[in-house]
């Protein structure tokens, strides 16, 4: 919470984690799921009320922050604070509050855990061939990761590796690979 939403005192962050946790409770309701899956977004259908209005709880206090952030740019650190002090080239706002909350909801879906499982069933998949993981730590060995972080890119054994346990073991199972 502190490092998504740049809220750092106790009652912001509880209010905050409610405000995550209501909505992610409403986005995994069968009804509600059963309901989108159908195109439907209306408060008369069941699991919709309680979604539509658990993403505007969420959104109400985005926009909060976004304000206290603007008002006090020096104060927050963290990725929304980031987004809303960002500027275009002639000094106006890179995104409005709309762009930033929509975005920050997106991160809270759909940003963490597609990367934080891909990750795990990388380090699964290597721990368990001593063949993988010798290879990719020579391959990793004289390689400095602090002088150059995009040397990664450059490393073949480790891009295939990390394409093959994403074809194995995809993050979004529903989404269809050409």
């Amino acid at each position: 919470i502190r490092a998504l939403f740049s809220v750092d005192d106790r009652p912001g962050i509880e209010l905050r984690k409610a405000a995550v946790r209501d909505f992610s409770r409403s986005l995994s309701d069968k009804a509600f799921l059963a309901t989108s899956m159908m195109g439907l977004l209306n408060p008369a259908f069941p699991g919709q009320k309680t979604f539509i209005r658990s993403r505007q709880r969420l959104q109400d206090l985005l926009f909060e922050t976004i304000r206290d952030i603007r008002a006090e740019p020096g104060r927050h650190t963290g990725l929304l604070a980031l987004m809303a002090t960002a500027t275009r080239e002639d000094g106006s706002p890179a995104f409005d509050d709309e762009e930033i909350a929509d975005n920050m909801i997106t991160m809270l879906i759909a940003g963490h855990e597609t990367s934080a499982l891909s990750f795990g069933w990388t380090v699964q998949a290597v721990l368990a061939d001593p063949a993988i993981h010798a290879r990719l730590a020579e391959e990793l060995a004289p390689v400095d990761l602090v002088a150059n972080p995009n040397a990664v890119h450059t490393l073949p054994y480790l891009n295939a590796v990390v394409k093959e346990v994403l074809r194995f073991w995809t993050p979004v199972p529903d989404v269809l690979r050409v």
